[in-house]
């Protein structure tokens, strides 16, 4: 599971830059959240007097209701006043005035959120939307309703997650049907989050490593409207989608245009890989650091298709403050012909010589190596 929800990004558009309204338990009703009319108070004014004291704790309520939202008004005018104009500019940096990628990453909440992923597997439970087993399946699609509930509550537009898998008992096309089955239900108990597909790298019987296998889910949602992908770097270089070359580049956001269409592209993952081309491993590497290198991330900080939405860092960092360092290394690739053209810090090591040192590998690789074999390739080597 994922962020924007997969997320967050650390640059947020204007027209989401909403005042958000939190749910308190006191807000909640039987038929479920919301605010409460001035015509509502006035019928709850009205019932029976014996209900006097119920009277009184729900107009409470509403008066409640109305104060946060003042306070939390008053809260973004006085950000407007200790902030005006241009010092408020200045304190998201001038590098995003006009930019047309909005590039973020995922952060860490201390001692709280971030525990949730770790949390998760020591209990052994993930959400499967494609698990054939129903009443596992039915867990899952607990789990991921409740997620999308409560990117309502919080204003969250768009909802990361994983297709799910198989789990080797029965065919990926019945998976990938319950996958969908699972998302219109979930799109008739809510209204207006979209639910967003990760591409993955294809190991085991996880659905998702190929476009046509996300092109089908989306061909069985009924509201198209809220339903997109996310790709991710990584996942499909690591499932033989190649990147490298403006050439090879264009073959993959060609097929995946054909196959899926750039409508429905909601965000991506930036992720360099540690493994090569085809290896169906969801290695991440920091970016430029791995069998990709930079170039495909300058060809995706210059493709017009992308302005506009997430793009995502989930690059192995042990500090926040590296996320920034990746994130001007990015946009020091806007508006370059070539890598020659961007201001490369001059200790950067790239691609394979850096995946080398990650592992403790001094020694440099074969040319052959450092443009990226196919992994059936190097098992061959190896068993020799």
């Amino acid at each position: 599971m994922s962020s924007y929800r997969s997320k967050h990004t650390g640059s947020i558009k204007k027209e989401e830059q909403e005042v958000v309204q939190f749910e308190t338990a006191e807000q909640k009703t039987e038929g479920g959240a919301g605010e409460v009319t001035p015509t509502e108070t006035d019928a709850l004014k009205q019932e029976d007097s014996t209900t006097g004291n119920a009277e009184e704790v729900k107009v409470d309520e509403t008066l409640n209701a109305q104060e946060m939202k003042r306070e939390q008004k008053n809260d973004k005018d006085t950000l407007e006043t200790k902030y005006p104009g241009n010092e408020r500019e200045n304190m998201l940096g001038s590098r995003l005035k006009n930019v047309t990628k909005l590039v973020g990453a995922h952060v860490s909440v201390s001692g709280g959120v971030h525990n949730a992923i770790a949390n998760s597997l020591s209990i052994g439970y993930l959400i499967n939307l494609g698990n054939p087993d129903k009443e596992k399946r039915e867990k899952s699609y607990e789990a991921f309703l409740e997620d999308l509930k409560r990117c309502e509550t919080l204003g969250i537009h768009l909802y990361n997650f994983h297709p799910g898998s198989s789990v080797g008992k029965c065919t990926i096309d019945q998976s990938i049907r319950h996958i969908a089955d699972c998302i219109n239900r979930a799109h008739k108990e809510t209204k207006n989050v979209v639910c967003v597909i990760e591409n993955m790298a294809g190991s085991g019987n996880v659905v998702g490593s190929k476009f046509e296998e996300l092109a089908k889910i989306i061909s069985l949602v009924q509201d198209k409207s809220r339903v997109g992908v996310c790709i991710d770097t990584c996942h499909a270089f690591a499932a033989g989608y190649d990147l490298r070359t403006s050439k090879k580049y264009d073959e993959t956001m060609t097929e995946f245009s054909h196959k899926i269409g750039f409508q429905y592209l909601r965000g991506m993952h930036l992720n360099d890989s540690l493994t090569g081309l085809g290896s169906n491993r969801d290695r991440h590497a920091n970016i430029g650091k791995g069998y990709l290198g930079l170039e495909p991330f300058r060809l995706i900080m210059n493709d017009n298709r992308l302005d506009g939405i997430p793009l995502i860092l989930e690059t192995p960092v042990s500090q926040d403050d590296e996320y920034k360092k990746e994130i001007e290394l990015l946009y020091e690739l806007v508006g370059k012909s070539s890598l020659t053209e961007a201001s490369i810090p001059g200790d950067f090591v790239e691609g394979q010589d850096a995946v080398a040192e990650q592992k403790g590998n001094k020694g440099k690789r074969s040319s052959k190596n450092m443009s990226g074999v196919d992994s059936d390739k190097k098992k061959k080597a190896k068993s020799k």
